[in-house]
């Protein structure tokens, strides 16, 4: 929790044990977004979507630089970022990509030819579970 949000917000939780609602958790980064009530599936759905529809090597390898990078040196990890990048480079998908984000299509996820209606499988992992990073707390939906 301390490096999600800081020590002194962590230890102010952790010793009060106080609820947080959602402004509040959106501040302290403990949430990315506030959705009305009652829409928060319509929103991660839409979201899902979104993120599907991006380069799919290019975000595996981002993803897992930043996860990678907390257990290693800012050297290793810049080093580590460097490898994953020649990887998507080598796959293609970057050339593609450029050519046609240079041709105006390609950004905010909207990409030419795209089908929109094709299906992804996304992961969601809870808060609880991504602080614990503890086995078997993610779920795998189809959208």
């Amino acid at each position: 929790l301390p490096r999600l949000i800081g020590h002194s917000q962590a230890i102010d939780l952790i010793l009060t044990g106080r609820p947080v609602g959602g402004p509040e958790a959106l501040r302290m980064g403990l949430a990315n977004r506030l959705v009305p009530k009652g829409e928060a599936r319509a929103h991660a759905i839409e979201l899902a979507k979104e993120i599907a529809r991006f380069p799919q090597t290019c975000l595996r390898a981002d993803r897992l630089s930043a996860l990678r990078q907390w257990d290693v040196s800012e050297e290793e990890a810049i080093a580590n970022e460097m490898r994953g990048g020649l990887e998507v480079i080598a796959s293609g998908e970057t050339l593609s990509g450029a050519t046609r984000f240079a041709s105006g299509a390609g950004r905010h996820g909207k990409f030419a030819g795209a089908v929109e209606d094709r299906r992804s499988v996304a992961t969601i992992t809870p808060a609880r579970a991504r602080l614990a990073r503890g086995p078997g707390r993610r779920r795998t939906v189809q959208i």
